[in-house]
């Protein structure tokens, strides 16, 4: 037997036990009397024989029962455990939600659902580990990626240290890599004594390995645990999907209890309600690069049984820290609601948009977005000699990319010939542009902006091969500079094409049977689009498609795609930040990595650059890795706290954008397939002995009380 609260035990023994028995040693004083005879007052009479403070203590069955009574109370503040045997040795595994809905402060005396659970894990923890082996309570950190934390030892406070140093994230809870995780903890084979092991038969070898008995409990919401994995069929029917909590369940040494963190359903809160943004993302106008139209969307749930009208609630719209608009948007129970916002900001910036309301969760009320600087791309267009006339008139097919060209949006169009790029390129010069579309040219070296080339190589060293009649049969449908085209009976005269080149990523995109037809090169960022058909040969040109196509490219190769027009990652993807300048000598190895919330600085955090690399041009990318709390950050070198705007980095917008964080469903019972459901309750892990110990104690008391009265009858008897 362990007692898990020893010393308030043996203290309140030093004080009750002999306090107790004092009370029948002191020898009751009395006021002295004259009275006409002693025969009525024989009951009394013995406390007249002496006036001392004390007696013998003499036999009495009521003090030997409420020696009893006293002593199963103290026992029962010991809190005394039954000792495991090797044979009865079990695993447990703690296991602490820290995701966003675990921030409500819904609980009692207003604290959060994630101090509960640690308060909770820390009791559990300590509990299990009085009986435990070194090794066999671990603690997991569940929310967008799980963590394992395995305590130094068995000790109180190494244990307490080990769940202290779990946060609260504003990442959305993913419970297939928490499954994952505690499979591979549930399949640790145990090992044998020695005793076992010198009585082991021969072919022990192939008996099945022993699982070591593992009980897993859940501090949770149960936000995700219980969420909707149903799935519909294309002919519209309902099937069920096994939940993964199911197939661990189903494990013959896998125990699981489910301790519901969330008020109870009848439980008076102070925020009845949440509402939060689910998604946001941006669009550039195409015709006009410097309007940008936000949308942003909304989901709202109420917590109690009763329906509750949910109130109009202020969105705001800011822009760097400067409010441009503000408007009621009216948000129902359970439904998604969305609006767009017209921005102008042609020089970029943070746009937030904040939902100005209290309610259970923070995190979800605000998103944020870097727009990108609106621009519109320059382009150079370089054909044979013989096709560009005076005032940029083409002649020959080279106006089936020249058309197509001048109707996109675009910045300038500059048309040069072939022998005008010779000179650039023998003067060891390149134009200042941001595209270079070739047709039928093929360049000496590849440049270093993106390129198009039709009817040539990237390269004037390819093949010596003569072109071929060709008709592509598989193209990359998912790609995204063919997802909006169909290459389906495509054919021409294709020219010869190098399908590998020395330090380049090539990707081919179409292919026909004598080879690759439309490839896509890629080097630091920087890519070149290659498509071998001579487009005067080809019904393509004539096809909408092929505009389509031209569009997406130039859109997608130069990064003007109107899709493209914000940065922005959640606290459950990896993110990055840019770095733009002519020197990156000067890069420091630390910086200060400052969060803002709420359009205020919130907490500096100092880190290291991690895979600093260049990402283009007097461009360098620094990846962060998951920043687990939403806000926009901001880098600042040398040390210096930055501003929300300024700074040689580009700020870092991270949101939590989760339904299912948002909607903060707390469901009673967990399904766990064949097993049935874990009903939310308070979980044990030993079989404490304090409960019947204060049952035992209860019954000394009673029959103390019957003990005392008899006592008192044969008293007035005599």
């Amino acid at each position: 037997m362990t007692f898990l609260t020893p010393i308030p035990a043996i203290i309140a023994a030093c004080v009750c036990v002999p306090a107790l028995i004092a009370m029948y040693l002191l020898k009751l004083r009395r006021r002295e009397l004259l009275v006409s005879s002693t025969r009525f007052w024989f009951a009394n009479q013995r406390d007249t024989q002496g006036n001392v403070p004390w007696r013998l203590l003499q036999p009495s069955l009521t003090l030997l029962l409420q020696l009893l009574a006293l002593s199963m109370l103290l026992l029962a503040l010991g809190r005394p455990v039954l000792n495991k045997s090797r044979a009865d040795r079990e695993r447990t595994v703690v296991v602490v939600d820290s995701s966003a809905s675990m921030a409500a402060q819904d609980m009692d005396q207003e604290r959060s659902r994630f101090d509960v659970a640690v308060e909770r894990a820390k009791a559990i923890a300590v509990i299990a580990a009085q009986t435990a082996e070194q090794g066999d309570v671990l603690i997991v950190d569940f929310a967008a990626v799980p963590r394992l934390i395995v305590p130094t030892s068995n000790g109180r406070r190494a244990i307490e240290d080990a769940i202290g140093s779990i946060s609260q994230t504003d990442q959305p809870a993913d419970i297939d890599t928490l499954v994952e995780l505690l499979s591979g903890i549930v399949r640790t084979q145990i090992e044998r004594t020695q005793s076992e092991t010198d009585g082991a038969e021969s072919d022990t070898a192939d008996a099945a390995p022993k699982l070591l008995p593992t009980h897993i409990v859940l501090l949770t919401d149960g936000g995700n645990l219980g969420a909707d994995r149903t799935m519909t069929t294309l002919e519209g029917e309902t099937t069920s999907v096994r939940l993964p909590m199911a197939e661990l369940a189903a494990m013959s040494n896998v125990r699981i209890s489910y301790e519901r963190i969330a008020p109870k359903p009848d439980t008076v809160v102070q925020h009845t309600w949440n509402a939060g943004i689910t998604n946001i993302s941006a669009r550039r106008d195409a015709n006009d690069a410097g309007l940008t139209r936000v949308l942003a969307q909304f989901q709202a749930r109420t917590f109690v049984t009763d329906p509750v009208e949910l109130p109009s609630v202020p969105v705001e719209l800011w822009l760097d820290g400067t409010l441009l608009e503000s408007r009621i948007v009216g948000i129902f129970d359970e439904l998604v609601a969305q609006e767009t916002f017209e921005v102008r900001a042609p020089r970029g910036g943070v746009l937030t948009v904040r939902l100005r309301t209290n309610d259970a969760l923070e995190a979800d009320n605000e998103a944020s977005i870097v727009l990108q600087p609106g621009r519109l791309p320059s382009i150079l267009f370089v054909v044979p000699d013989d096709e560009l006339a005076e005032g940029n008139q083409l002649r020959g097919a080279a106006w089936l990319v020249g058309d197509v060209l001048t109707e996109l949006p675009q910045r300038r169009l500059d048309m040069i010939t072939e022998t005008a790029w010779r000179r650039f390129e023998q003067g060891g010069a390149q134009p200042n542009v941001d595209m270079i579309v070739f047709d039928r040219v093929a360049p000496a070296r590849i440049p270093t902006v993106p390129t198009i080339s039709f009817g040539a190589d990237i390269v004037s060293e390819g093949t010596t091969d003569p072109a071929q009649p060709v008709t592509i049969l598989v193209w990359d449908r998912r790609h995204p500079l063919l997802r909006d085209v169909s290459l389906d009976s495509v054919s021409g005269v294709c020219v010869p094409m190098k399908a590998q080149i020395d330090g380049f990523r090539t990707t081919v995109l179409g292919q026909g049977v004598r080879g690759p037809v439309l490839l896509l090169h890629e080097r630091e960022g920087v890519k070149h689009c290659v498509v071998g058909l001579e487009l005067a040969t080809s019904a393509w040109p004539m096809d909408v498609g092929f505009a389509i196509f031209l569009a997406t490219a130039v859109e997608s190769l130069t990064g003007t795609d109107p899709t493209n027009a914000s940065v922005s990652f959640t606290t459950a993807e990896n993110a990055f930040t840019l770095r733009r300048g002519d020197n990156m000598s000067d890069v420091q190895s630390a910086f200060s990595l400052v969060r803002w919330f709420g359009m205020r600085a919130q907490e500096t955090v100092l880190k290291n650059i991690t895979g600093a690399d260049m990402a283009g041009p007097n461009q360098m990318a620094a990846h962060l890795g998951m920043l687990s709390r939403a806000g926009v950050y901001q880098i600042g070198e040398s040390g210096a706290t930055p501003t929300l705007v300024t700074g040689a980095w580009q700020p870092i917008a991270v949101n939590l954008l989760s339904a299912t964080e948002t909607l903060m469903r707390s469901p009673t019972e967990l399904d766990i397939g064949e097993r049935g459901a874990l009903r939310g309750a308070r979980a044990h892990v030993e079989r404490e002995l304090w409960p019947w110990c204060l049952i035992a104690a209860l019954a000394m008391i009673t029959l103390e009380w019957f003990a005392s009265l008899n006592f008192r009858r044969v008293q007035r008897a005599g």
